[in-house]
């Protein structure tokens, strides 16, 4: 577990995707179902 600060110390936010990178492109695993 980790923190992350602004400099100014107001709100932030983060979002991380999980990638499979092939040879002929890239898929995110992690986009919701639609």
């Amino acid at each position: 577990t980790w923190t992350v600060l602004t400099k100014d110390r107001k709100m932030s936010a983060q979002f991380e995707h999980t990638l499979v990178v092939t040879k002929t492109g890239a898929d995110i695993l992690t986009l919701p179902s639609s």
